[in-house]
């Protein structure tokens, strides 16, 4: 059974998008901290704000020693990312920091694949089973389904507690495209992943990715092999 949630606040996308700014000019994790505290003063108050920046902080700043590649690669991905790149590249390092946030995807994701809506009771049990059922659980699955709302990936659906997907967001380029296929593939612990999955993956549900067999040719990255006559993608 899983332990650490951590993801258990709305976390905006303007949030985000100065957190990797804020990182990006000053490398010192206190002064980063000091940064976000003085600019969330006005929307966040007392605890929250602590916690909330806490999440920020593990997103971008104080990240696993083994993703600092990948997080000093995506920093480089956004000083010209558009607003559906932005997204992508956060999701990516989100899914990095937080498993829950991986498995809520997932959960949303295979739902959404199905029948384009999900309720947010079928999402939990569904992270019940691999978390445990426990009050801080289901505080957090809010809080993060309200931030997918904000970033705009879901709206909600006729009903309380119902949500539906929207136009999937288009990625076009291709280093994003693999950046996030990268961050998946480290956090879901794979060794590998079969290329009929890349564009169909659950937890990516709110992107158009169409990443071509040619495109994995254009970085070093990754490598292909086949296994029972399936190609399969590796690092």
């Amino acid at each position: 059974m899983l332990d650490r949630i951590g993801f258990d606040r709305v976390v905006k996308l303007n949030w985000l998008n100065k957190t990797a700014e804020i990182y990006s000019q000053e490398k010192d994790f206190k002064n980063v901290k000091l940064a976000l505290d003085y600019y969330l003063k006005d929307d966040v108050g007392g605890d929250n704000r602590r916690k909330t920046i806490n999440i920020l902080v593990r997103t971008w700043v104080n990240v696993d020693p083994n993703h600092t590649a990948i997080r000093d690669k995506a920093l480089e991905f956004l000083k010209t990312a558009d607003t559906n790149e932005r997204i992508a590249i956060h999701w990516s390092m989100l899914l990095l920091a937080y498993p829950i946030f991986a498995n809520l995807t997932a959960a949303a994701g295979k739902l959404l694949n199905l029948q384009d809506e999900f309720s947010l009771s079928m999402v939990r049990r569904r992270i019940y089973e691999l978390w445990g059922e426990r009050s801080t659980l289901q505080y957090a699955i809010d809080k993060m389904v309200r931030s997918l709302i904000d970033w705009g990936v879901i709206e909600g659906g006729e009903k309380p507690g119902e949500y539906r997907r929207i136009e999937p967001l288009e990625i076009r380029n291709i280093e994003v495209k693999l950046l996030m296929l990268e961050a998946y593939i480290i956090a879901s612990g794979k060794p590998h992943l079969q290329f009929v999955e890349v564009n169909k993956l659950d937890e990516m549900f709110p992107f158009k990715l169409d990443i071509g067999l040619d495109d994995f040719h254009k970085v070093n990255k990754f490598k292909l092999n086949k296994m029972g006559g399936e190609v399969v993608i590796g690092l």
